[in-house]
């Protein structure tokens, strides 16, 4: 019942469970997207999630799954980003990825998913990330990564596709 992805939020987060089926291109908000909540994100016909150049999806002890979605974050051209530029944040949390495909432009520095004592699954899907400075395509804190069946693509000065410190990774027949 929603056009915009604007109320999505406050609606998702006061839920144990939400799913959300998306059509098409949707436009998210500017600024951090907090999810404390659990939360399917399911995408039909070429579905995209659309970022602006200053928005993240903050996973906060809830799960996130999204499938079947193309995610595009493209930072503008002149931006400073001294600051940590991400896509995905996830604090104390899950967050699955099947049949996604992100693709991040960061202006400076960024990271595509940001995690710290958290899960992240990635299966059959593709993050391609570029910034002049440093590029990364998953970082993380005592967190468990899994990667299956999935492509990995960084450009930067500094570009760095896994940075692990403590936990558990695990990567499989991918590229």
């Amino acid at each position: 019942p929603y056009s915009s992805f604007d109320a999505l939020p406050a609606f998702i987060n006061k839920s144990t469970f939400s799913a959300v089926h998306v059509k098409g291109s949707v436009p998210l908000l500017r600024g951090q997207i907090v999810l404390s909540s659990n939360c399917s994100i399911d995408g039909t016909e070429d579905s995209e999630l659309l970022l602006s150049p200053n928005s993240s999806i903050v996973v906060q002890n809830a799960r996130l799954s999204v499938a079947n979605v193309i995610i595009t974050k493209q930072s503008e051209k002149d931006a400073d980003e001294d600051e940590k530029s991400s896509v995905f944040q996830v604090r104390h949390g899950v967050l699955e990825l099947d049949g996604v495909e992100v693709s991040a432009l960061f202006a400076k520095n960024g990271t595509v998913i940001d995690a710290e004592n958290s899960v992240v699954t990635l299966q059959k899907s593709a993050i391609t990330s570029s910034a002049r400075s440093y590029s990364s395509a998953v970082a993380s804190v005592g967190s468990k990564i899994s990667v299956t069946a999935s492509r990995i693509a960084t450009t930067a000065e500094t570009a760095v596709n896994f940075s692990a410190q403590g936990g558990i990774f695990e990567l499989r027949k991918s590229g």
